[in-house]
């Protein structure tokens, strides 16, 4: 967090999930990689991500509108830093547009930037909004699909705040646990199979079930 200017410590996951036998990562991995010639395949897999953030933030949008002090004016969608097959929509902003909702909220689609974005090195400058996205004076609900170490989501935070936002909440579907990097990723991870998920569980520190 400390390596860009205006990082986020709002950051929501829905779910944890790991990257070896875990379904919730296969779909976040194969929703945006599957080629364009198999649109019945990418339609599903887009309906049932935009269903889990839609059944979340029904749950949830009071908390997330607590964390930012006010109703969200503008949802923002993280592009991919890899390349992907060509589609006529990036695949998460179709996700987004799914999300019943978010209807009435302006959505806008994040560009990519000069920077560089390495494994646990944000930038300032790894994304930029377009001429058409203004978000000075705004609060942005932030979203992404796979959060592993917080690069993306932080440069994208702050470049949020760069052009003017007031708050950034970030709201990402995947939260990765990688159980084989330390003990403490163990620990979590041994803690949260104790309970099955729920959508009804608040994971907003301090709010209220």
């Amino acid at each position: 967090m400390n390596k860009v200017t205006y990082p986020t410590d709002k950051v929501v996951p829905i779910t944890l999930c790991r990257t070896h036998d875990d379904p919730v990562y296969e779909l976040l991995r194969d929703y945006k990689n599957h080629p364009a010639s198999r649109q019945k395949a990418i339609a599903r897999q887009t309906a049932i991500l935009g269903a889990i953030i839609d059944r979340f933030y029904q749950a949830h949008a009071t908390c997330l509108r607590e964390m930012s002090g006010s109703d969200f004016d503008v949802v923002a969608v993280i592009p991919s830093t890899r390349p992907t097959p060509v589609r006529a929509i990036h695949p998460l902003v179709g996700v987004v547009k799914m999300v019943q909702s978010f209807r009435g909220i302006r959505q806008i689609l994040l560009e990519r930037g000069t920077g560089r974005i390495g494994r646990s090195e944000p930038a300032d400058d790894a994304f930029v909004t377009g001429p058409l996205a203004p978000v000075a004076g705004k609060t942005v609900l932030l979203v992404d699909d796979i959060l592993t170490t917080g690069a993306h989501v932080q440069s994208a935070a702050s470049t949020l705040r760069l052009k003017g936002a007031t708050c950034v909440v970030a709201l990402v579907i995947g939260r990765i646990i990688d159980t084989k990097f330390n003990d403490n990723k163990v620990r979590i991870w041994q803690k949260a199979e104790q309970e099955p998920f729920d959508f009804e569980r608040c994971c907003v520190e301090g709010a209220h079930p």
